[in-house]
């Protein structure tokens, strides 16, 4: 099938279509020329104003409207019979992971309760429907979930699952993520650090490839360097820390080359001080002043743990959680950094200020030798 033909058009498909002047109009509306935009077909678009196509046609701009919606039927019904692209309707498990991710930042950003919403019910639906035996899968298709999942199935999901951990409050994610790292750890590490594509055991290859690139889409090892740094963060586990620090030296020579961004990013979370933010609160209407003193700062380093209601999550889990509380029953904030914590407050510009606070990264540092 020629590519983009269903959607495309040429000249003499509208003529043979369309009456002449109703042609004519379509033509100079959606710039459909014999050059073409793709193989000498067109991508119907609208790159000049009403006025301006109007004028070239000599004709009022009410008949312009008027005839572009009489023809869009007819069009959409000639399109109709062409054959349809062949559609791939397979789910993914790394690509929704970065989806989740999306949904729950934005969840936390724009604080949209729908994104927060599709961010919980993928999270739900991967972790139910697309493990088999407690196994990831990496697809999910016509009630089955199918293939050995790679490391950027459980690299990316894990990622999603952290972050709606930090949109919800509710501990189920972050429990999971913690058990995708276990499988990850031990079915892909590479001793000398990071993890490789494929899992041990599985398909015989001539060599199990480790990748090292982050192109259109990152490579599973830059998030799972992200992943251990913020799992560190969440749990106090120094395992975590040692294993990002091992995956960052393993890959130093690509970040010197610029080819791996995304870890490059988590190297900067590593040589700072990532914030430790709990917010208890009774519920998330008391919360939203200081929630969206939060959505305003800029913090690329720094992990959120909502305490709303009965959601929180134990100590057991999230030892710095420990003693924070919401006195007389008013929403608090907690800023940290390695366990360490501000005076909490209730005050969202005082809040504000500990956020702001920036530590130059060698201030305490003695200069190197010359």
């Amino acid at each position: 099938m020629e590519e983009g033909y269903c959607f495309t058009w040429t000249p003499a498909e509208v003529d043979a279509l369309l009456p002449a002047e109703q042609a004519k109009v379509v033509k100079a509306w959606f710039k459909i020329d014999p050059r073409g935009d793709l193989d000498g077909r067109n991508v119907l678009n609208t790159p000049r104003p009403d006025t301006q196509v109007a004028a070239q046609l000599g004709i009022p701009e009410s008949v312009l409207h008027q005839t572009i919606a009489m023809v869009r039927p007819k069009m959409y019904a000639s399109r109709n019979t062409r054959p349809p692209p062949l559609k791939d309707d397979k789910i993914i498990a790394a690509w929704n992971g970065m989806m989740i991710h999306a949904f729950a930042q934005a969840a936390i950003a724009f604080d949209e309760p729908r994104y927060r919403a599709a961010a919980r019910t993928a999270s739900a639906f991967a972790l139910d429907k697309m493990r088999v035996d407690g196994v990831l899968r990496r697809t999910y298709k016509d009630g089955q979930a199918r293939h050995q999942a790679f490391l950027d199935d459980h690299a990316f999901l894990i990622e999603g699952l952290l972050t709606t951990f930090e949109a919800t409050g509710e501990a189920r994610w972050l429990k999971e993520a913690r058990a995708l790292q276990a499988a990850l750890d031990a079915d892909f590490a590479d001793e000398v650090g990071g993890y490789f594509l494929t899992p041990k055991g599985g398909e015989a290859l001539l060599a199990r490839e480790k990748p090292d690139y982050d192109g259109a889409r990152p490579t599973g090892n830059s998030a799972a360097a992200m992943n251990l740094l913020r799992l560190a963060e969440f749990t106090s586990a120094h395992g975590y820390r040692e294993a990002a620090e091992k995956t960052l030296s393993a890959f130093s020579r690509p970040m010197q080359r610029g080819s791996l961004p995304k870890m490059t990013a988590a190297l900067d979370y590593a040589l700072d001080k990532p914030r430790e933010v709990v917010i208890v609160a009774p519920d998330m209407a008391s919360a939203k002043g200081l929630i969206d003193t939060l959505r305003r700062a800029y913090l690329p380093n720094r992990v959120l743990i909502p305490m709303i209601g009965s959601a929180g999550v134990d100590k057991a889990l999230v030892p710095l959680v420990e003693a924070k509380v919401a006195p007389d029953g008013k929403a608090t904030a907690y800023v940290c950094e390695a366990g360490r914590c501000e005076r909490p407050t209730s005050d969202p510009a005082t809040f504000a200020e500990q956020l702001s606070r920036v530590h130059p990264l060698l201030a305490d540092r003695s200069p190197p030798p010359l």
